[in-house]
């Protein structure tokens, strides 16, 4: 668990994140949603996918990769 003095000072690195994920929706290639559920539709599967492989529960080859990050994608573009 961390404090929250601590997730603040993390959230100042996804600043660049949250300002790319602004211009998509802006430019009409992202939906629009709070950048809450972006990270949550982007950063959270990969993440767990992550953990999974680093578990030896699911392998991250070429094929999972390609479909998590197609899966991503279709989550949050128009």
């Amino acid at each position: 668990m961390i404090d929250e003095q601590t997730r603040q000072e993390g959230l100042k690195y996804l600043a660049p994140l949250f300002e790319l994920w602004d211009i998509g929706k802006q430019e009409g290639i992202l939906k629009q949603m709070s950048p809450y559920l972006m990270y949550a539709f982007t950063i959270y599967p990969i993440a767990f996918l992550i953990n999974m492989d680093n578990r030896n529960l699911c392998s991250l080859c070429d094929i999972t990769i390609k479909g998590a990050l197609d899966a991503v994608w279709r989550s949050i573009k128009i």
